[in-house]
């Protein structure tokens, strides 16, 4: 089997262990200031695609130790995209030209097969992409900024009331355009824990858990804060909490400094595999506005948000003005994310927000992209 070279060691290609006429090859990154949602719901389409007797390559230029782990387990392959850059400073940065041709590298090795490729990165426009779609039978890309040009054939966006119009200007007129949280890229575990969801939100009586994410980097320390917040303002109550940090993430010693010294009971997991367990059994969820934000609508988790990225300001705006969250933002933080808080102890506006956020999705997106996407109905 061909090998890839990942940190110095060789990875064999976990590829071809079926007979398959397909393979799907995905062009995604990930890192501490990328995040890992990019990469994760891409791994959620490569499990749907699976299904349908597809393999599929991940094509990264790095990936964390974690994320790696992820993608070998799933069945899926990684191939590294090796070259230098001169370094801006934005994490998403890369050289077209470069990118362009070891991408096409990696794609002719089973010019004998299908090929199929899924983009997603904002690094990657329409540039890029007539150099290398041509290579290719079917493309998908996902976006959720509609904001530079893209050559493919099916182009994504999971962004609650996202309007297809918002792209006419950047897609062929060819290109099928799936926009909103219809399409969102949630695994399956999320839609069939609903109806559990469903009724331990109608019996809820008080919030007590609350779970506490900011993705797998946490690049702000924003647990940090919503943990001294906490404990400064409600050590006093019954509160509960779950605090979940990536395997990587560089706060992990701040956060265990300030669990140790609070009286509040406080639980620390890291890079978790049963997220969608505790969203069910959590109260309220505080994190950020990123494709999380779909996972905790699924099953109906009140959230207090916060904006950590560009990307994020749509979501947490249209989420906001749904009533499927409260948002964190302004000049007084502090005093905002505590009302927010409080708000949810009122059980009227507990139950409204979860109602909300249980319309906003309903966990069958994969199934929906991986019809569109391989050309057949749905």
């Amino acid at each position: 089997m061909p090998q890839a070279s990942c940190f110095g060691a060789p990875v064999t290609w976990n590829l071809l262990v079926k007979n398959v006429k397909t393979i799907c090859f995905f062009r995604v990154d990930a890192s501490e200031a990328i995040g890992l949602g990019h990469v994760m719901r891409c791994l959620t389409l490569a499990q749907e695609l699976y299904l349908h007797d597809v393999e599929c390559v991940f094509l990264c230029r790095d990936l964390p130790k974690q994320i790696e782990s992820k993608i070998l387990n799933s069945r899926s392959a990684i191939k590294y995209l090796r070259y230098s850059t001169s370094s801006s400073g934005d994490p998403f940065e890369i050289d077209i030209e470069k990118d362009a041709a070891l991408t096409l590298q990696s794609l002719c090795v089973y010019s004998n097969r299908t090929i199929y490729l899924v983009v997603d990165h904002y690094g990657i426009d329409v540039t890029w992409e007539k150099i290398v779609m041509p290579a290719v039978s079917r493309s998908l890309v996902i976006d959720d900024m509609a904001n530079r040009s893209h050559l493919c054939d099916v182009l994504l966006d999971q962004t609650y009331n996202r309007r297809s119009d918002d792209y006419k200007w950047y897609v062929t007129s060819d290109t099928s355009i799936l926009t909103g949280t219809q399409f969102a890229l949630l695994r399956p575990e999320f839609n069939t824990s609903r109806k559990a969801a469903l009724s331990r939100r109608l019996d809820h009586t008080k919030v007590k858990n609350i779970l506490i994410n900011f993705g797998g980097g946490d690049y702000n320390d924003l647990s940090s804060w919503c943990l001294r917040t906490i404990y400064n303002n409600f050590e006093s109550s019954s509160l509960e909490l779950t605090v979940v940090l990536g395997a990587a993430a560089q706060n992990q010693q701040e956060v265990q400094h300030l669990v140790a010294r609070s009286m509040v009971p406080t639980k620390i997991l890291f890079d978790v595999e049963d997220m969608y367990e505790l969203m069910l059994k959590a109260d309220v969820a505080i994190g950020a506005a990123g494709s999380t934000s779909w996972e905790r609508c699924c099953l109906g988790l009140p959230t207090i948000m916060f904006v950590i990225a560009e990307n994020q300001g749509k979501i947490a705006a249209e989420l906001a003005k749904k009533g499927a969250v409260s948002l964190v933002e302004g000049d007084d933080l502090e005093n905002t994310f505590i009302n927010a808080l409080e708000n949810l102890f009122d059980k009227g506006d507990y139950q409204y927000q979860s109602q909300q956020a249980f319309s906003v999705c309903d966990g069958k997106g994969a199934g929906r992209v991986a019809s569109v996407f391989l050309a057949s109905s749905f």
